[in-house]
């Protein structure tokens, strides 16, 4: 079973959040800036601790976490190899706006990822969280969540 606070107490590795669940993306802002710098590409919420984050290119600035936006959704090929070096010695976060599961498990920077965390509010008024492990681009085990939406 895999859990959220696996993913936040995550070394290094890479990380893809697509759903666009805002929430999500503060609660892992959060704990990280307990933690630590954040070097992020924009800031689309308020975190708790705001002067703990570096917002511009993430790659010119040497940081432990670093949050990326869109990279599979626009098709940002050019960093991605930056993208997966800076993954095997920080923890990157790419958070993508649009659910897309099976298109990120098709793309080279979600076969290499640690954690794909997928968020999709289902017409009956629920949110689906899933939480997948991967290693070496296969996927070990994976948990979902489910709750009514407040």
């Amino acid at each position: 079973m895999v859990t959220i606070r696996e993913v936040l107490n995550l070394e290094r590795g890479l990380v893809i959040i697509a759903g666009n669940p805002k929430w999500l993306l503060k609660l892992l802002i959060d704990k990280f800036t307990e933690k630590g710098i954040v070097a992020m590409e924009r800031l689309p919420v308020m975190p708790k601790f705001p002067n703990k984050i570096v917002i511009g290119n993430v790659f010119s600035v040497n940081t432990k976490y670093a949050v990326l936006f869109n990279v599979i959704t626009d098709k940002r090929h050019h960093i991605m190899s930056k993208v997966l070096e800076r993954a095997q010695k920080s923890v990157v976060v790419d958070y993508e706006e649009n659910y897309m599961f099976s298109r990120i498990l098709k793309s080279e920077i979600g076969r290499k990822s640690a954690y794909i965390i997928t968020y999709k509010i289902e017409t009956v008024g629920f949110e689906k969280l899933g939480i997948i492990k991967l290693e070496n681009g296969k996927i070990v085990s994976q948990s979902y969540y489910v709750r009514k939406k407040l």
